[in-house]
């Protein structure tokens, strides 16, 4: 991937989504197991250690007009479920890119 970088910044690689298929090498598989640690430990942050009361004890980046955890924590799934949906299709689904001639 680090090779590809270079290419990419120069306009030569086709499409975002070639970069972070899983058969591109181990820099990938990395970044795949670095974004579901994170995601473990916001969840585990977000329902077992008070982080939804602290959202919304702090508000800033997350300024929703609710004051209840909950509302934090679906809000959170959603976004949870969307992700590894997203992961999933780049690690299973054979993306097939038309490249220009």
């Amino acid at each position: 991937m680090a090779c590809n970088g270079r290419w990419h910044l120069v306009g030569s690689s086709p499409f975002n989504i070639l970069l972070l298929q899983s058969r591109n090498g181990p820099f990938v598989i990395a970044f795949y197991v670095t974004v579901v640690a994170l995601w473990i430990a916001t969840f585990y942050w977000l329902f077992f250690r008070g982080g939804a009361e602290d959202l919304l004890a702090h508000p800033g980046l997350l300024n929703l007009p609710v004051a209840r955890p909950w509302v934090v924590k679906v809000y959170f799934l959603l976004c949870l479920a969307g992700g590894v949906v997203g992961l999933l299709w780049m690690i299973f689904g054979d993306i097939q890119v038309p490249l220009a001639r």
